[in-house]
């Protein structure tokens, strides 16, 4: 069969018109693909990575919050003996089983460097209490005492603003304690942390 030139034609114009809307199809996919405004991945059967869990912070050592105290005021430490602070940097400590005397360590002066720690040790009534200073940088966190193979958490006392220096305090054993001024002093392990776990200061 011999095909007209209209023939022809009709069949030209119906392939072009399935090629352009073939197109159509075809951008249509691309550029929409997304759903949005952002442009569509040019290898859709890429497996995308995963992104990254964020890192997870370091656990921070179990820390014991400084408890914040007026200037003179008396924090009962247990086994009837008490403590207090002052603005001029002295830490004061009463005992009940030397009949309510008072012990002060002056914390801000030069026999005191900074960056060091101090404990004492007095009788309670069952216990002892094991008491100190730390003076220096950085926020303590935490005070660790070791007496008698025992690990005691200590509790900590501050002042308002930036005073330079905390004290610290627990309630712990019964451990023979000097008795008089020409007995050695009484020592025992000591430890100040930051809250990331950094040793501020030992003893």
């Amino acid at each position: 069969m011999t095909m007209t030139s209209t023939t022809r034609r009709s069949r030209t114009r119906m392939l072009v018109a399935a090629l352009g809307a073939a197109a159509v199809v075809a951008l249509g996919g691309v550029a929409f693909a997304s759903g949005d405004d952002t442009p569509a991945d040019p290898q859709p059967n890429r497996v995308a990575a995963a992104p990254a869990a964020p890192a997870a912070p370091a656990a921070p050592l179990a820390s014991s919050s400084a408890r914040v105290v007026e200037p003179e005021e008396r924090i009962d430490v247990g086994g009837g003996n008490s403590t207090w602070l002052t603005t001029e940097g002295y830490h004061f400590v009463q005992n009940a089983a030397q009949h309510g005397a008072q012990f002060g360590k002056a914390v801000l002066f030069r026999d005191f460097p900074v960056g060091t720690v101090d404990i004492r040790a007095y009788e309670g009534r069952g216990s002892n209490l094991y008491t100190g200073a730390y003076r220096g940088n950085g926020v303590v966190a935490r005070v660790t005492v070791e007496v008698a193979g025992r690990t005691l958490e200590a509790k900590l006392l501050t002042l308002a603003g930036s005073p330079g220096w905390s004290a610290f305090y627990v309630d712990g054993p019964v451990v023979p304690l000097p008795q008089s001024k020409w007995d050695p002093p009484f020592t025992a392990p000591v430890k100040v942390y930051a809250a990331d776990g950094t040793v501020l200061a030992s003893l």
